[in-house]
């Protein structure tokens, strides 16, 4: 009776066992990790790990001239971003900065009367600069202004924030009109044939659309709306020029607080890096939309200001762009998989 006993508390125990071995750490993790709260983020993602972004240059000393947009890579490795001060009287010069590998620092471009917010480079080295007075100025690779494009949607001048271009050279761009009161906003794409005069409305009836970007599938667009605090993903169909007509529109995620989605990026193996404005993080959400990861500055208060990011094509290598009372800098961190084979590096 008693060997009986015990082959019976054997078997249990051997089903038991692996079910506690590999069904109970996940449940562990969060209480035995005690995973530190980050405060002032929504709670829904307060308690995601996260990393620290690192101090890596610093564009200004000041809060001056705080704004920092559109940052973008070309072939050579130089690194590009927007000084995106308005042009009233007395602020310094709208300026599209390149900086080499040696952190040296030189003005492209120089943008009087534009607001340059979003860059984009072209294959064949052309730099796509998008401003939102509604124009995109297309540059060569020395700087020289080439041609202005100003796409209009039934007559009315967009105000015009982020871009990406697809593995055709179409050209996918935000509008960043309307309200969520007043949506108006939408996003478009200019055709590469014919020299990017032809207009497409992928989606309109948005609230203020910013940033942009394709997945490695070439055909979903990640688009910001902060006007309604939201990330929408759009499945576009087979030509690129409209959305599906079933799960073409999708709200991914919902943002909470006084913070909002900005401008965005992938890595090669579709995660979303979502810069939070007035946030100081990136809220990265994996290739289905579920967020996973945090990334912060060091200070979010000294650098609250956090619209953009961009991943170094075919590295790890990431650079967030922050702001506010500490001055102005970029900011370095690893990003969880390559850079995404962009347009512009075939």
């Amino acid at each position: 009776m008693k060997k009986k006993i015990c082959l019976i508390l054997l078997v249990i125990m051997s089903v038991m066992i692996p079910a506690a071995v590999f069904a109970a750490p996940q449940a562990e993790a969060a209480s035995d990790k005690g995973v530190e709260k980050i405060p002032g983020v929504p709670a829904d993602v307060a308690e995601l790990p996260y990393m620290i972004a690192e101090p890596w240059l610093e564009i200004a000393g000041s809060d001056e001239q705080p704004g920092m947009e559109g940052p973008a890579f070309d072939r050579e490795g130089n690194l590009y971003v927007c000084r995106t001060t308005p042009p009233v009287p007395g602020a310094p010069m709208p300026t599209i900065v390149k900086i080499d590998a040696n952190k040296k620092m030189t003005a492209f471009y120089e943008a009087p009367g534009q607001i340059p917010v979003g860059l984009a480079f072209h294959k064949d080295g052309r730099l796509f600069a998008c401003s939102l007075t509604g124009d995109i100025l297309v540059l060569s690779k020395d700087g020289k202004l080439l041609e202005t494009l100003t796409p209009l949607d039934e007559g009315r001048r967009l105000s015009i924030n982020d871009l990406v271009f697809d593995k055709n050279g179409n050209l996918y761009f935000t509008d960043f009109s309307g309200s969520a009161v007043d949506p108006t906003g939408g996003v478009y794409r200019l055709d590469a044939e014919g020299g990017y005069k032809t207009l497409y409305k992928i989606a309109g009836n948005m609230a203020a659309c910013n940033g942009i970007c394709l997945a490695p599938n070439g055909k979903t667009l990640w688009v910001a709306e902060p006007g309604r605090n939201v990330v929408v993903a759009m499945n576009l169909t087979e030509d690129g020029k409209h959305m599906e007509h079933i799960q073409g529109f999708s709200y991914v995620y919902r943002n909470s607080g006084l913070t909002a989605p900005d401008s965005n990026k992938v890595d090669a193996e579709g995660n979303l890096y979502q810069a939070m404005q007035m946030g100081g993080r990136i809220l990265v959400l994996d290739p289905s939309g579920l967020p996973i990861l945090n990334i912060l500055v060091p200070d979010r208060a000294a650098y609250n200001m956090t619209p953009n990011l961009a991943i170094k094509p075919g590295t790890k290598e990431a650079y967030l762009q922050g702001a506010g009372p500490g001055g102005t800098w970029l900011f370095k961190f690893e990003a969880l998989a390559d850079g995404i084979q962009l347009y512009s590096h075939q």
